[in-house]
């Protein structure tokens, strides 16, 4: 999983390459070097902000034991905050947290034999308290669980179940209770992947299932009057990589089919996205800690291969790379993003 963080002035990116946790940033200064925060770890890592805005990374090295990155004005801490004591450390675990100022909600997956992950909760301070199992869940796509956050002290993990059939759902986690798991997709069909977005008027939610013939993408939404009926956004063979977010208001889709890009405009018909797509896309987390711009999302698609370079939503958000929007040179470049226009060519290739 890679995290973008936007700030008023700059895109903070942290990503996973080689047994390496790096980190590259964006702003109209340009693209810096990579700077490294961690050798020899595994490539499931989180990120996390505590109250005051700093940022917190949740890694495994070799041995699997859970380290704490915390970044500040000051530098760079590591510290091993839970030790492996066992020979088996094999499987994908992922780490989500809040972060207070003397203590840890820390939320996690712990693998089993038969495929399936425990969801835990454990809280860590003075007065640590073992690891307390929430529910059960399955992988998909290499992923057990995505957290986002709705606030600082409120979660909703989202994740796979089955029972009966296949469920893509979600819990809402506060600081002392979890809620009931909220079924949003149920189908006897298996799920390609999923997308969510959140923003201050509801969830949206889109999802994909495949079979041999074709694959169908779902879109539902939970507003002030509760969940929509599901509806079929797309039905078309091999679709991929779908991302839901909030354009001026309104849920839009991205998808790739065959691969040729696609954008579903408050909910019409598919038509096709002419922006500049990578050919090998991957899902990042979305931190935004600004309140400007027309797209909101919880989400990102990112080049696989360059994992700073967020795709989509500087094509069709022209204010997405203004960093500095009250400067003249920035309101004479509204018309394009700024960033990429201190390169000869424009386009992830220069990148």
């Amino acid at each position: 999983m890679t995290y973008i963080i936007k700030t008023d002035r700059a895109l903070i990116c942290y990503y996973y390459l080689g047994g390496r946790l790096l980190k590259r940033i964006r702003s109209e200064k340009g693209l810096s070097e990579e700077y490294q925060l961690m050798t020899g770890i595994r490539p499931s890592f989180s990120l996390n902000l505590t109250e005051k805005g700093q940022s917190c990374i949740f890694c495994r090295d070799l041995k699997g034991n859970v380290i704490l990155i915390r970044e500040d004005s000051e530098g760079i801490t590591r510290r091993v905050i839970l030790e492996n004591r066992g020979n088996d450390f094999k499987g994908s675990i992922l780490f989500d947290a809040v972060i207070r100022e003397n203590e840890i909600d820390l939320l996690f997956n712990t693998p089993s034999k038969n495929g399936s992950h425990s969801l835990c909760i454990q809280k860590l301070s003075a007065k640590t308290r073992p690891p307390h199992r929430i529910d059960t869940a399955y992988p998909l796509n290499n992923t057990v669980f995505r957290a986002f956050s709705v606030s600082p002290r409120h979660r909703l993990l989202f994740y796979l179940k089955r029972q009966g059939e296949n469920r893509i759902g979600y819990r809402e986690i506060s600081d002392d209770s979890e809620g009931l798991y909220n079924t949003v997709f149920a189908s006897s069909l298996p799920f390609g992947d999923y997308s969510l977005a959140i923003s201050d008027k509801g969830l949206y939610f889109a999802v994909v299932t495949n079979t041999f013939f074709t694959s169908r993408l779902y879109f539902r939404s939970r507003e002030s009057g509760g969940f929509s009926q599901p509806k079929t956004a797309a039905e078309i063979n091999g679709i991929t990589s779908p991302l839901v977010f909030i354009s001026d208001g309104r849920p839009a889709i991205f998808f790739k089919a065959a691969n040729k890009p696609y954008i579903i405009y408050n909910m019409s018909a598919p038509e096709p996205f002419k922006g500049k797509i990578c050919s090998e896309l991957s899902r990042g987390s979305f931190i935004d800690k600004t309140s400007r711009g027309l797209i909101k999302a919880s989400e990102v698609l990112v080049d696989q291969n360059k994992p700073w370079d967020i795709q989509l939503y500087p094509e069709i958000d022209e204010g997405f790379y203004s960093f500095s929007p009250k400067s003249p040179e920035a309101e004479n470049k509204r018309k394009d993003y700024s960033f990429k226009d201190r390169f000869s060519e424009k386009g992830s290739a220069v990148l």
